[in-house]
């Protein structure tokens, strides 16, 4: 993790600190008693900060759904959130404990705990377009369309990404447009965010755009080889994306 996001993460500890553990949450009729008890007993076994995506993945995917409250995930969330900063969520599926705060109405919520969470979303997204670690790429995909689902401003996002001075922030571009361009070419969509079409229309608009425009200055400063194919790649595919209705430039 980045020092900011490391900060950020101890601001949610902070903000969330009065949500006490309940070891005994209610859960669906439908579950057997003894499998419930079961399943407080493990996540009650350790102090916070020192449960594992191993531990916490069952009550990630189950919480608010058919085990434990909007209380119950606030407790543990700023564990969750601390291994998915960390790359170690292990069995945890990132975009589901992400984008429940969208289903638990997070922006409703206190104000500081609000302002924690936004404190935390940014400082990530920050680290992942411009961390060089493998592990910031391979998890950048899930995350990225994660956060920009529940970010209350989508721009913001889009802004930082095209500021960026780092060379990994570019390569990450290159290889998020690498996996959708055949739903670009085909039908001027990012196939990861097919079901949020605003999202979608606004990132080709940008893409076409600021974007298009950083990648054809960076062609023209880089001497790496390797970088200069991605970049060329990329632009072919913007060139040959198609413009719908929904997101013309």
């Amino acid at each position: 993790m980045t020092e900011e996001t490391k900060k950020a993460v101890q601001n949610l500890y902070t903000a969330f600190s009065n949500y006490r553990l309940n070891s005994n949450m209610e859960a669906s009729p439908m579950y057997d008693e003894k499998e419930v008890a079961k399943w407080n007993q493990i996540i009650s076994s350790k102090p916070l900060a020192e449960l594992t995506g191993e531990e916490l993945h069952f009550f990630v995917f189950k919480v608010c759904y058919t085990w434990g409250d909007v209380n119950d995930y606030k407790h543990f969330l700023p564990r969750v959130f601390e291994l998915i900063a960390q790359y170690k969520e292990g069995e945890i599926e990132a975009w589901i404990a992400i984008e429940k705060l969208s289903y638990c109405n997070w922006e409703d919520w206190k104000k500081p705990e609000y302002e924690a969470i936004l404190n935390y979303l940014n400082s990530l997204w920050v680290q992942l377009i411009n961390e060089e670690e493998v592990d910031a790429l391979w998890n950048f995909e899930e995350l990225f369309t994660s956060i920009a689902k529940v970010h209350p401003a989508f721009n913001y996002m889009l802004k930082e990404w095209e500021e960026s001075k780092s060379v990994a922030s570019t390569l990450r571009f290159c290889e998020f447009i690498g996996g959708t361009a055949t739903e670009l070419t085909r039908r001027g969509q990012v196939k990861q965010l097919k079901d949020e079409p605003e999202l979608s229309d606004e990132f080709v608009r940008w893409a076409k755009g600021p974007m298009q425009q950083k990648l054809e200055m960076a062609f023209n400063s880089t001497e790496n080889e390797e970088t200069l194919e991605k970049i060329v790649q990329v632009l072919e595919t913007l060139s040959n994306t198609k413009i719908t209705s929904g997101n013309k430039v």
